[in-house]
């Protein structure tokens, strides 16, 4: 079944496509319906076609609109449906048209196999709600922050009713990798840490924690490439590859080159000489498989103009950024496992009958409001991630620790 918003077709009501081609017309979709010309909706067709880079059947306006702009009216302000517009003869064949090529689409569509972590990333994000906010700390940090982007961000968070911000709406195709950006809402991504406690609890028996990926993108790397990494991935191969360095820059150097960094980079980052930063990351590269799976990549990008994730999102690569094919294929994946992972976590925890209020994703981090002796979040936390990918380990973390 397959729903087209009323957004796009200037009723007062959706179309409804059933199995068998039937229609009728409802003023609400379920959210267990595909939806085309609804963003916001769980299972929006259109961010799927988006990430999936195919152009969806629109309503051919655009004569209507031109004469429109002619005349200087901004077709978007008018309170009229276009359908009221165009003459009910041309509406009903471009409503028909529309009809065939949505349910055309959809058939194939939906049989991609990135479709069902597609789902769960949608219901991840519409669980997520609307945070608390500090109003004394709010007012103050916007009385003195001079930066007009960190001010900026801070009034992204401005309450909309109480002392409730509006919650964040991500967008999942602004960026080939599907790394997350906000589209509307409080600005979490870029608001300055030392800012982060205007976000507080509804009452003081709770409390806002973090729930973080432990070195989500190295062990996202080691799986794609085979290997099981121990719970400390940088110790494990800092004695791996027999690094004579601190664990501290075996991380520095496995996110350097992780991250299509350089040798040079490494060589300035630890104060090294180029010889043994060369070293260093050659036998970074022997360990994570990267010049096989950057092999792998490239054929796969040469042949089909694009490669997928390890959860099948597909990956749009030009000549200009192969140089990076490894990093967003790592990046890519990571951004599907903390979808998925994160997922899990919040049906364990619906299970459970723990008060659990998802707020924000952070990164590889998941914002958190709990009850302050819930000893079922620490147990949940503790157990982890299984996925399809492997086993990631989780870590809690106070709110204002992150």
């Amino acid at each position: 079944m397959i729903a087209i918003s009323k957004k796009i077709l200037g009723t007062k009501d959706n179309l409804i496509i059933k199995c068998d081609d039937e229609i009728s017309w409802s003023p609400h979709v379920s959210n267990d319906v595909w939806c085309y010309g609804d963003d916001y909706h769980i299972r929006s067709l259109n961010i799927l076609f988006d990430i999936l880079k195919i152009k969806g059947p629109v309503l051919n306006y655009a004569n209507h609109v031109m004469a429109f702009r002619n005349l200087g009216i901004d077709v978007d302000s008018i309170d009229i449906p276009m359908r009221h517009v165009v003459g009910q003869q041309k509406y009903v064949r471009e409503l028909r048209d529309i009809i065939r090529d949505i349910s055309s689409l959809s058939d194939d569509i939906l049989k991609n196999v990135y479709v069902q972590t597609y789902i769960k990333s949608r219901e991840l994000l519409s669980a997520l709600d609307d945070a608390s906010i500090n109003l004394e700390k709010f007012d103050l940090y916007v009385s003195k922050e001079k930066n007009p982007t960190n001010l900026s961000a801070i009034n992204s968070f401005k309450p909309v009713s109480g002392n409730k911000s509006g919650r964040v709406v991500y967008s999942q195709s602004s960026t080939q990798t599907g790394k997350m950006v906000v589209k509307s809402g409080p600005r979490i991504l870029t608001l300055p840490s030392k800012y982060r406690d205007i976000v507080c609890s509804a009452d003081d028996s709770k409390k806002i924690v973090g729930i973080d990926f432990i070195s989500l993108e190295p062990r996202v790397a080691a799986y794609l490439t085979g290997q099981t990494p121990n719970d400390d991935i940088y110790e494990d191969v800092r004695e791996n590859i027999g690094l004579d360095i601190s664990r501290t820059a075996c991380k520095l150097a496995v996110l350097t080159t992780l991250y299509g960094g350089t040798k040079s980079k490494i060589s300035e980052i630890l104060n090294i000489p180029i010889f043994d930063a060369t070293k260093i990351m050659s036998s970074i590269i022997s360990y994570f498989g990267i010049t096989g799976l950057r092999m792998m990549l490239k054929k796969q990008a040469d042949e089909f103009g694009s490669f997928m994730n390890f959860f099948g999102r597909p990956i749009f690569c030009d000549e200009e950024k192969s140089r990076n094919i490894v990093n967003h294929q790592i990046q890519s994946t990571a951004v599907d496992v903390s979808y998925v992972g994160f997922h899990s976590l919040v049906e364990k925890a619906k299970s459970s009958n723990t008060h659990f209020r998802p707020l924000f994703l952070l990164h590889d981090a998941l914002i958190v409001e709990v009850d302050k002796d819930d000893p079922n979040i620490g147990e949940l936390v503790s157990s982890g991630i299984n996925c399809e990918l492997g086993y990631f380990p989780l870590s809690l973390t106070e709110w204002g620790s992150i």
